[in-house]
């Protein structure tokens, strides 16, 4: 996720991964809630000053500066267009080194081509809670019994990771037989 995908959420809390820039000072909103500003950077090399409110976690400080990190955000509209305000998430682990969007296998020093970095180990947690969210919903409408729940949900996981069905081929056995087999 990026800045571009918050704006495209129209207001919604989106969660992106960014590296920080600048941070400001801490200071004390209205509500006497600490906040401060900071500049992130995307994965897509985009730039934005922006708030960090505290809420349930910390804010930023010298030692983040650098680090790609977790955040929050959503937008409003500001006094100069649109605006960014969000919240860090501390407690997320995040992979240190971007794979940008779009990227190709690429050589390297050898000549021979590497695949692009999977995705952030918690992308991967993200979309399994999601799988199991669906699938457990599905138990609970009765469209699907409990027994099949962890398999329904790996199908979900691989599709949300990978955007298509990966349908299990049929063997052999599953395969009809010739009508000559078929004793009637």
């Amino acid at each position: 996720m990026n800045f571009q995908t918050t704006v495209q959420a129209n207001g919604q809390l989106t969660t992106i991964l960014a590296t920080v820039l600048e941070v400001g000072t801490s200071k004390l909103n209205k509500n006497n809630k600490p906040y401060q500003s900071a500049k992130l950077r995307d994965d897509n090399d985009e730039e934005h000053t922006l708030t960090i409110n505290k809420g349930s976690g910390r804010l930023l400080d010298n030692n983040c500066l650098g680090q790609r990190l977790q955040f929050a955000m959503q937008t409003y509209a500001g006094q100069t267009g649109t605006a960014y305000a969000g919240y860090w998430n501390d407690t997320a682990q995040v992979n240190q080194i971007p794979t940008p969007q779009g990227q190709q296998a690429t050589p390297d020093a050898t000549g021979t081509a590497k695949s692009p970095a999977p995705a952030p180990d918690s992308e991967m947690i993200r979309m399994r809670s999601m799988a199991l969210a669906y699938a457990k919903d599905l138990v609970c409408a009765e469209q699907l019994i409990i027994g099949d729940l962890k398999s329904k949900a790996d199908e979900f996981t691989a599709y949300i990771a990978h955007g298509k069905w990966f349908v299990n081929k049929t063997t052999p056995e599953d395969e009809p037989t010739d009508t000559e087999d078929i004793p009637f």
